[in-house]
Order: structure tokens, then sequence, then C-alpha cells
């Protein structure tokens, strides 16, 4: 695929629970702490001057994004981890909709120039909120994940199976909430092998504990803090 083309640009306003292409996304409800890494793709002459997500005109030139499941709009700081150049974008539009295990935003072309990826068309990037809906600075620096020598990943372990099918299972389940990344681990209990689903790796307990409740709400168990 063309990263430079965009994805389908229907979606929701604010946090409103929206469906695309047969399967629903859940917004957040909160900005708050949120932090993730992923790739990044951009969009922009085809879509220039249209509506976004939240009503807005979409200017190409302007540092925006689309993101599918912060709240609309959301302030974010965006860091291209390939070459460390970072920008604020305002988040007002619905997106990406492809590729969607790898893909957790699309840029506005503006943007891309800033992080440099533009010609490329796709980078590794790290996503942190800074205001936004029940966003402050404040609460931001509170969540912001240690970065202690030594510190191990934190994940959300929702469900242990002797059977890999079933794990399979629980996961693309999961995986249609689009709530986070989700993750088949293996291990070893009485003497049996066990695939371990988990959701992560987290910035930390503030996230964890906001994807329980989401977990909760969905339907499912809450599940276990695992390091790892």
């Amino acid at each position: 695929m063309d990263a430079g083309v965009p994805a389908d640009r229907s979606g929701s306003h604010k946090t409103t629970p929206y469906k695309v292409g047969g399967t629903w996304y859940h917004p957040l409800k909160t900005a708050r702490g949120y932090n993730e890494v992923g790739l990044a793709s951009w969009y922009g002459s085809k879509f220039h001057g249209r509506p976004t997500a939240n009503g807005e005109v979409f200017n190409m030139h302007l540092p925006t994004a689309a993101h599918r499941r912060l709240p609309l709009p959301t302030i974010a700081r965006v860091t291209n981890l390939e070459n460390g150049r970072s920008t604020q974008v305002r988040i007002n539009d619905r997106g990406p909709f492809v590729d969607t295990h790898e893909r957790i935003i699309d840029l506005s072309y503006g943007a891309a120039q800033r992080l440099g990826m533009d010609e490329k068309g796709l980078a590794r990037v790290r996503i942190e909120a800074l205001r936004g809906p029940d966003v402050s600075g404040q609460a931001k620096r509170q969540d912001r994940p240690s970065a202690k020598p030594g510190a191990r990943d934190l994940y959300l372990q929702v469900g242990a199976f002797r059977k890999e099918q079933n794990a399979s299972q629980l996961k693309q389940r999961l995986r249609d909430l689009d709530l986070d990344r989700v993750v088949i681990t293996t291990g070893h209990s009485e003497g049996s092998r066990i695939f371990r689903v988990r959701m992560g790796p987290l910035s930390g307990v503030a996230r964890a504990d906001q994807l329980a409740q989401e977990l909760r709400s969905a339907g499912f168990p809450t599940g276990q803090l695992v390091h790892e």
C-alpha cells in the first residue's frame, strides 16, 4: 500500500463508538496517560479541504492527525523514533483503518514533513497525549512510564489456555475491540505448555487500570497485571 494514501476518513465525533468496515471502534473517554508506540503513515491532497471526523476542515499543511481511539480533539506529541524529531499535532480525525495491527496514526502531510517522514511514507513513532478531554500536564507527568534501568514491560494478562486455538480466538476478539496491542506468549505450568493472552506493553499502571475498565465494559475479564 502507498503510505501517502490515507485510509477511509469516516469515523466518530469525540468519544462516540463508530463502525468502519464491519468493525466497531470504541474511543477512549480520556486521553490521560496515553503513550503508544507503532507505525505512522500520512495523508494529504486527496482529502485537503474535506471535513474531518469532528467537523473541522482538513488542511494538509497543518500539523494534524487521525487516530482510531483518542478522544477528539487531543493535542499529542509525536516523536519519530527513527530520527529523533518530534512535533505536536491536533488529533481531529479517525483512522487509519488498514494494517491496524501495526499502524497507529495517520499524520497530515505537514506533520509528516516536520517529522522527516514525508518521503519515506512510514515511520516508527511514539504518541504522547498532552492536552485534551480530561487531560492536564500534571496528570501526564504522573502517568508517564518509568525509565529506570532494568524496568520491565507491563502487560495486562486477560487469559491463559492449554490449547493454542483458544488463545488465538480470544486474541482475535480482543483485537476486534481495538483497545491496545494483543500478543500471545508461551510458558509452562504444572509440566504443561500454556498460551497466555496479554495486552501491551502498557505505559504504566494508570493505563492498565483504564484498559481493565474498558474490558469490563465490553464484557471481558479485567485480567491481571504482569511484568516481563
